[in-house]
């Protein structure tokens, strides 16, 4: 509600360089008057982490690695420990 407020406010004190007079070229200044840039209010980034399946799972897709999934399964179910995984270039 404010920045837009404050465009208009400041948008009456930046010069004008050439009068604009082709169709086209109003066109897009009114376009960009209007919306001058996206606007992000909400980024769409969730606020905890998720695990790899759980991020797989809701976007359906298909994680092949039963490694990975055991990882997982194993880090829920002990959260306090210390896991250290050494993974070979097949997996």
């Amino acid at each position: 509600i404010e920045e837009p407020l404050l465009e208009k406010m400041i948008a009456k004190d930046i010069p004008v360089l050439e009068e604009i007079s082709d169709d086209v070229s109003l066109k897009v200044r009114e376009q960009y008057e209007e919306n001058p840039y996206p606007r992000w209010v909400k980024l769409g980034i969730p606020v905890k982490a998720k695990p790899i399946v759980a991020v797989c799972d809701e976007l359906k897709l298909q994680l092949y690695s039963e490694n990975i999934r055991n990882l997982i399964k194993l880090l829920e179910e002990n959260p306090e420990d210390e896991i250290f995984v050494e993974m070979s270039q097949n997996d």
